[in-house]
């Protein structure tokens, strides 16, 4: 099925030197057309199947981490594709396990959750820190001008551990409120929704 074609090409990007090289034997177009597929309905937003559902029921945490997986990939490939370093940290695909690496050696974040040593506090750190990386990643776009600047108009804006004022750390205890993070979510799918239509609109650019 469409599941395991996606996961057969995901095994093969993040094999040896591959991800590196990625964009000298295969052009964007394909790549991102191919490899991700972001969806919505109206509660949870999605990548490639994978829905970003309630984090308090066990039986949804591989889809939740399966789709960090994804999402980290994709932002590693368009990082990748435009030439951007962090000055802070680093992204690294590694499926439901995927991880993102302090520059400064003072520990990584593995963006995941499970009934095990991946706790709810560890995963919303995680997330902080990838809205973190995500925003400078943006700025870069935006100074370099690897962007259009319209698109401000369009693409959620990232404001600390928020995107279009809506929260991206889940909340806990008995009150607690979900739907603000099923939003976060679908504000971040949003982002690199938008990221994917200015790469494909630049690659088709260069071939007019």
């Amino acid at each position: 099925n469409n599941n395991n074609n996606n996961n057969k090409k995901y095994c093969l990007l993040i094999n040896g030197d591959t991800l590196s090289n990625i964009f000298e034997s295969e052009k964007a177009i394909k790549l991102f057309t191919e490899l991700f597929q972001i969806s919505f309905n109206e509660k949870f937003g999605a990548i490639n199947g994978c829905k970003f559902c309630d984090p308090y029921i066990s039986n949804n945490y591989d889809s939740i981490n399966g789709g960090w997986g994804y999402i980290i990939l994709l932002t590693k490939l368009l990082a990748i594709k435009y030439n951007f370093e962090s000055n802070k940290y680093d992204l690294l695909p590694e499926g439901n396990f995927s991880k993102i690496l302090n520059k400064n050696g003072k520990g990584d974040y593995e963006v995941g959750i499970s009934d095990m040593n991946r706790t709810m506090e560890k995963f919303n750190k995680a997330m902080e820190v990838y809205l973190e990386y995500l925003f400078e990643f943006l700025e870069h776009l935006k100074k370099e001008k690897k962007i259009d600047h319209k698109g401000n108009y369009v693409c959620p804006i990232i404001s600390g551990n928020k995107i279009n004022n809506k929260c991206i750390l889940i909340e806990e205890g008995k009150d607690r409120v979900i739907d603000n993070w099923y939003q976060c979510m679908k504000y971040l799918l949003t982002i690199l929704k938008f990221l994917i239509c200015q790469t494909l609109k630049k690659e088709n650019d260069e071939y007019l």
